[in-house]
């Protein structure tokens, strides 16, 4: 798996959806979505748990860090407390995906993969049975940090995941890569809570990552 493969990490989520009652609904969760306000994420201190693997091998890999993010001095720390399984998945998957992060982190790149107009073409797509909205999210550009396919919001248009496919695929040996992130409110904040991928690749097969967050600061304040 290459740096840049592991640093976009996926899997697709299939949504159920059900017929939603007019447009009026869905502007204004649009519109609450799109307009919604709440404090910057401009530190955290968080524990991950790193989970990499290969279908169809018994190479397995896992990595528990602790990461310290701050935005002003564009930094992401992390120090690995603890780690177990195959060196080559820990080394060239989960630990790549860590400093691939501290790179985009460094070099102010945290924009480009950010739910907004900017970035994407958002429209209304339904209801679904668990009584969140479902947004259609089309990529402006081909772009290896944006997704294309849909996010869940709540009627407050609070984002609660994001799923779907890479608008680019991040390097010739890699065919398929598709993502699911789920965020929660942590202390006011919608901070992301875990991702899932599943990396299609020419020589080496499918490879899947799982990362989860577990915040012990958000922006100075400790997270009970």
């Amino acid at each position: 798996m290459s740096r840049s493969t592991a640093a976009i990490v996926a899997i697709a989520l299939i949504v159920s959806t059900r017929p939603y009652a007019g447009d009026e609904r869905g502007a204004s969760v649009l519109d609450q979505f799109l307009t919604r306000t709440e404090p910057a994420l401009d530190s955290y201190e968080a524990h991950r748990t790193l989970v990499g693997w290969s279908e169809g091998s018994s190479r397995r890999g896992q990595m528990d860090v602790h990461t310290t993010f701050d935005r002003a001095a564009r930094t992401l720390r992390f120090a690995i407390v603890s780690e177990e399984g195959s060196g080559l998945v820990r080394r060239r998957g989960l630990e790549a995906v860590l400093r691939a992060e501290a790179e985009a982190v460094e070099e102010g790149r945290l924009g480009q993969s950010t739910l907004t107009a900017a970035n994407y073409d958002i429209t209304y797509a339904g209801a679904t049975e668990e009584g969140l909205y479902r947004l259609a999210i089309d990529p402006r550009r081909a772009d290896r940090f944006l997704v294309r396919g849909g996010a869940l919001v709540t009627g407050h248009g609070d984002l609660v995941r994001v799923d779907g496919r890479l608008a680019k695929s991040p390097s010739f040996w890699t065919t398929q890569v598709d993502v699911a992130r789920e965020y929660a409110r942590v202390g006011g904040v919608t901070v992301l809570v875990r991702v899932q991928s599943r990396i299609t690749t020419r020589l080496f097969g499918t490879g899947r990552f799982s990362m989860t967050y577990r915040y012990q600061t958000v922006n100075g304040r400790p997270v009970e």
